[in-house]
């Protein structure tokens, strides 16, 4: 099941979330149409989509088996007597470790009764990284398992171990190491930092999955409302990338707002699936986009410097009069984010029937851009083909909202431009209106 493909690599973390993991695996799903993932990292519900991930399966079969996973079959209350005595959980959560240790072996000859990391990186060549919290430690650290550190530990024991929200997973005890494990998130819910080192000094893409903070005022709370959001609160921590990370030019930040779900809301109808693993796919789309149309102009920009070619030698080698004429469109090109937004808004007023979030708004502004930094590179180079052979990136099925921003640009361009130029510029712009349409 590894993924032999030519395409960019990418370390990727997924953040716990409780309920919410479906989310996940829409954003996996986006992720591996662009990556091939070579780590991964997860903790709580986090960890199980990494899990899977690194044992080979593909987004559309974890999203299979997320449908027909039903939390409350798994989530097994303890027998009242034991739990009255006990007092360790409501859960012991055999089903669901049991149902896990299948899972990861099925890819795997002779199936094995279980899965130890070590196993999981010869067969899969896919690093993992779980991360769980020891109630024992006096510092109160993490517990990392991965193959240098835990290379004979079953994967499926690190996951239990990382889901044990207390309270409601009883903890994983380790006797040997005087170890009571339980949900890494008190610790460490987002375990992008565990993968930053490995991406960069193997020159991957590192991409981070995590979920929106939600903004909710509570007043004089129940005490069921007053511990989820405790347990909100708790997921929370650590969730935005340090610094040194989010300004890597490497680094894409993919955060899904599951607004209308909560992390401790598990009883889920297939319908609310559908919407958690769309949010995960929407989140993902923009993010993935904005990088590979960099990584396209930085391919571009180190190949024309590598050939000791800059936009001053192109300019050089054009006849005067055509080197005016682009040093003119130059100008007006410097304000394309600009002219892309103002035109997108309002080609978007002429279709207010239109189904759309907020980052369909902001892709549907940058292919815009794009088109306009393109239409300028081929006038530079005088080369038409860069608008032939590129591809149109178009976030909105829509092309008539595409259309519609290209007419308002075209109607934008100064009257002070050489004729020349102008007759450059309507000409691309006709040409990809012509391109848009048809890919109705």
């Amino acid at each position: 099941m590894m993924d032999t493909t030519d395409k960019p690599r990418a370390y990727v973390a997924f953040q716990g979330g409780g309920a919410l993991g479906m989310a996940h695996l829409g954003a996996w799903q986006e992720i591996a149409k662009q990556f091939k993932i070579v780590g991964v990292a997860g903790t709580s519900s986090g960890s199980i989509v990494a899990a899977l991930c690194a044992a080979g399966f593909t987004p559309v079969h974890a999203i299979d088996l997320f449908h027909q996973l039903n939390w409350s079959d798994y989530v097994n209350q303890q027998n009242f007597l034991r739990l009255l005595i006990k007092q360790d959980a409501y859960s012991d959560g055999n089903r669901f470790h049991a149902w896990l240790r299948e899972q990861l072996t099925k890819y795997f000859p002779g199936s094995p009764r279980d899965v130890t990391f070590a196993q999981l990186d010869a067969s899969q060549k896919i690093y993992l990284a779980i991360i769980a919290c020891d109630l024992n430690d006096p510092e109160g650290k993490h517990v990392l398992f991965d193959q240098q550190t835990e290379p004979t530990t079953a994967v499926s024991f690190a996951v239990r171990a990382s889901i044990s929200i207390p309270g409601l997973f009883k903890p994983m005890a380790r006797r040997d190491k005087g170890q009571e494990l339980v949900d890494g998130g008190i610790v460490v819910n987002f375990p992008i930092e565990f993968l930053h080192k490995r991406a960069k000094s193997e020159s991957c893409a590192l991409i981070g999955v995590r979920f929106k903070k939600p903004k909710e005022y509570l007043e004089s709370p129940q005490v069921s409302k007053a511990l989820k959001r405790t347990f909100e609160i708790m997921l929370d921590r650590g969730g935005v990338p340090p610094d040194c990370i989010a300004q890597d030019s490497d680094y894409i930040d993919i955060e899904i707002d599951s607004h209308g779900f909560k992390p401790l809301s598990f009883n889920l109808k297939k319908d609310q699936k559908e919407d958690l693993l769309r949010y995960g796919i929407q989140a993902a789309e923009l993010p993935l986009m904005k990088y590979e149309l960099q990584v396209q102009q930085d391919r571009l920009k180190k190949l024309e410097e590598g050939q000791g070619i800059t936009e001053s030698v192109f300019l050089k080698q054009l006849s005067p009069d055509l080197r005016e004429q682009v040093k003119e469109a130059r100008d007006w090109f410097s304000q394309s984010a600009r002219l892309a937004e103002e035109a997108g808004k309002k080609a978007l007023e002429n279709f207010p029937d239109l189904e759309i979030n907020e980052n369909d708004v902001q892709g549907f502004y940058l292919d815009i851009y794009h088109y306009l930094e393109r239409i300028y590179r081929s006038m530079l180079h005088q080369d038409f083909d860069i608008l032939r052979k590129a591809e149109v990136f178009q976030t909105l099925s829509n092309a008539g909202v595409y259309i519609a921003a290209l007419n308002l640009i075209s109607s934008q361009i100064p009257g002070s431009l050489n004729s020349v130029a102008r007759e450059q510029i309507e000409e691309r712009i006709d040409f990809l209106k012509e391109r848009v349409a048809a890919r109705r």
